[in-house]
């Protein structure tokens, strides 16, 4: 994905039939007006291959093999020359040549220099569980350093925030921000069998301003989800890159609710009608409004790196499915990772029982809830 919504789709095996010859067609769709379009070809055909989406949005080509079949690796058909895919030209460009095969489980990844790491290869089974020949087996990377950062000096970054929420305007510190031309977010890589599917980039609205950048991140999750980014500025001159810092785009923690919004309506409430969807604030108002049964405060701990809101809705979903909970409010108390549950009776629900295997946490959480509420029970009790 080069651009918001903007997809790049580059060689491969394009038919099932031997002799399985690799391709050099390019195609690319724009989500906006999905159709697929023809553009400038690869110069070598290849399957296997990595495709690496740098920081000022083209596109680089490492690796592969122009070989018939899956994977062949006899001399002459591994793909040594990196190919660089201009996107407003949708013209490619030859570049230099790696001295090692990277085929079938090769990895390649942009690293925070905007170098990219080029590495790994080998098949291990060929084939009735005989291993490759070690020659085939590369356990070495190469660094490639693309065109851009042979052009002059790079942008450097001084400051940035370590997290950011989606519409902010945030402040990024530069020694020179009159020369910055572009500021671009690339997510960081998951890269498994030549595929990263991690790759996104989002070009940032900017303004100058008297101490560095007044910078805005993307608006929505559909076009940049919550996560880790690599943030970097380019010079306006030769669009050479900063390294670059990472930054985090945060979740909304009422979006992951919102998507249980209907079903949460359901609970506290079984009319249905043609009106507008209501908003999250309608559903948590109307269980509140309408739940019966004892009120509960639930202590929840994620396993969520972000904290209870990302993964809200997963631990909605659990909660709303135990048995004697009649109604739960589908927005969660993110701050003190809390979430207000209505109970069928007046105890907790019996955890023990409730088959799913996909939430332990929550069951655990639930379990300690349940004792501590035990625990205050007793207490109460002798105290009266």
């Amino acid at each position: 994905m080069y651009d918001a919504g903007k997809i790049v789709y580059i060689g491969g095996g394009n038919n099932l039939a031997p002799p399985q010859t690799p391709t050099a067609a390019v195609e690319v769709i724009d989500l906006a007006a999905p159709a697929w379009r023809a553009t400038s070809p690869t110069h070598f055909a290849r399957r296997q291959h990595n495709a690496t989406l740098l920081p000022d949005g083209t596109v680089l080509v490492t690796g592969g093999t122009r070989g018939e079949g899956f994977n062949d690796l006899t001399d002459g058909q591994p793909v040594h020359t990196a190919e660089l895919w201009d996107p407003t030209t949708e013209r490619w460009t030859i570049l230099a040549a790696e001295s090692v095969d990277r085929c079938y489980h090769s990895t390649a990844i942009l690293l925070p220099d905007a170098t990219v790491l080029s590495a790994g290869g080998g098949e291990f089974d060929i084939g009735d569980h005989i291993p490759n020949p070690p020659k085939d087996t590369h356990r070495n990377a190469q660094i490639f350093r693309p065109p851009y950062l042979f052009r002059g000096a790079r942008p450097e970054i001084t400051s940035v925030p370590k997290t950011v929420a989606y519409g902010e305007t945030f402040a990024v510190e530069t020694a020179a921000p009159e020369e910055i031309g572009k500021v671009t977010m690339v997510r960081l890589a998951s890269v498994t069998h030549t595929d990263n599917m991690n790759q996104r980039i989002s070009f940032l609205a900017f303004k100058v301003s008297d101490v560095g950048l007044r910078v805005t991140s993307p608006g929505r999750p559909e076009i940049c989800p919550p996560g880790h980014y690599m943030l970097f500025a380019l010079n306006r001159a030769a669009g050479v890159p900063s390294v670059a810092n990472i930054i985090r785009i945060a979740a909304r923690p009422v979006m992951a609710a919102r998507r249980m919004a209907a079903f949460a309506l359901d609970a506290a409430s079984s009319k249905r009608t043609s009106t507008p969807a209501p908003t999250l604030e309608d559903v948590d108002r109307a269980v509140r409004e309408t739940a019966s049964g004892t009120h509960a405060v639930i202590g929840l701990t994620s396993k969520c790196p972000y904290g209870l809101g990302p993964c809200w809705g997963g631990a909605y979903e659990a909660l709303v499915k135990l048995d004697g909970v009649s109604a739960v409010r589908p927005i969660a108390n993110a701050a003190d990772s809390t979430a207000d549950v209505y109970l069928g009776r007046d105890v907790l629900p019996d955890v023990d029982r409730w088959a799913g295997t996909d939430h332990r946490n929550c069951q655990r959480q639930l379990r300690l809830a349940r004792r501590r509420n035990l625990r205050q029970r007793r207490a109460s009790a002798a105290g009266r």
